[in-house]
């Protein structure tokens, strides 16, 4: 660009088959008989370029005239899937980014391809292969189309519980939401996920939880078994002991409160499993007992 502000006579346009000349001069910061500055051509460069219809954008002035050198995208004109068995084309449609009558960019194509394998891997298909087909119907559009090989799912072989010494494996089978594969397998039950496996950590320890065993520690373990194509699940154990409540007391810096009242709202009692949920929701009883006498800002904790 050069240094020097110059005034426009005339504004010429190369380039442009698939955007009107209009549009064009509506993104620029100048109009003939104005002065244009080395600014106001970066504004106008960056500008064009937001459009999203060119690849390459020159702007120059030589004798007043500014002329404008566009490369354009193609205009996608349709897309195509292919090979998609598991996912239909109007799913696949909301997964891509790309659309109809928009310009072309392969950025934006290699995160849909990315995309449609997050997509199956989802329900199970993690060795899906990708590839972007391109078919030029005129020198402005193609059509693009998604060759999906969908491949095997992988499934849940096996699910196995170690260190269950007082619960049998059936029993922490209905405490978990994986399921093994099966011919009658619906839905996500029986897919992989690292959400899914720490969701049902969670589950069976809330369930030993709820049984007394307040130090239970749970981890979890995933093997892949390429020659089954499938995973082996391990939930890891550590029971410890079973936890009894001992005395029940009230501590209070209100000199007031009658502790009765309060002992009464305790829903645990001497001698009963240890249970956290018991606890909490005593705890939540006693703060709305302050709440409901207009002291909202007395805290309950319980150790």
């Amino acid at each position: 660009y050069g240094s020097n502000t110059s005034i426009v006579r005339r504004i010429e346009i190369r380039g442009a088959t698939n955007v009107g000349k209009e549009v064009i001069l509506s993104r620029i910061p100048v109009v003939v008989g104005q002065s244009i500055s080395d600014a106001d051509l970066d504004h106008a460069v960056k500008n064009i370029y937001a459009m999203g219809y060119f690849s390459n954008v020159k702007i120059k002035i030589v004798d007043s005239v500014l002329i404008i050198d566009l490369i354009e995208r193609k205009i996608i004109n349709h897309l195509f899937f292919s090979g998609n068995n598991n996912l239909k084309d109007d799913q696949l449609k909301m997964i891509v980014r790309s659309r109809s009558a928009a310009a072309y960019d392969e950025d934006t194509v290699n995160v849909d391809v990315h995309n449609i394998k997050q997509a199956y891997a989802s329900i199970g298909y993690l060795n899906v292969m990708v590839k972007v087909q391109h078919h030029s119907i005129s020198p402005t559009t193609l059509n693009i189309t998604y060759v999906i090989e969908e491949g095997v799912k992988a499934k849940i072989n096996t699910i196995r519980f170690v260190g269950n010494k007082n619960y049998s494996h059936a029993r922490l089978e209905r405490v978990i939401s994986i399921r093994t594969s099966g011919y009658f397998s619906f839905g996500k039950t029986d897919v992989y996920s690292k959400e899914r496996m720490s969701f049902d950590e969670e589950a069976i320890r809330a369930f030993y939880h709820d049984r007394g065993y307040a130090a239970v520690k749970v981890s979890s373990q995933v093997l892949f078994d390429k020659q089954k194509s499938g995973y082996v699940l391990i939930f890891q154990i550590d029971e410890g002991e079973i936890y009894t409540v001992g005395n029940i007391s009230i501590q209070s810096t209100l000199q007031e409160i009658q502790k009765k009242t309060l002992l009464s709202l305790i829903r645990i009692r001497s001698g009963n499993l240890y249970n956290p949920q018991e606890i909490k929701e005593s705890s939540e009883k006693i703060s709305k007992y302050f709440l409901s006498g207009e002291r909202p800002f007395v805290r309950v904790k319980t150790r």
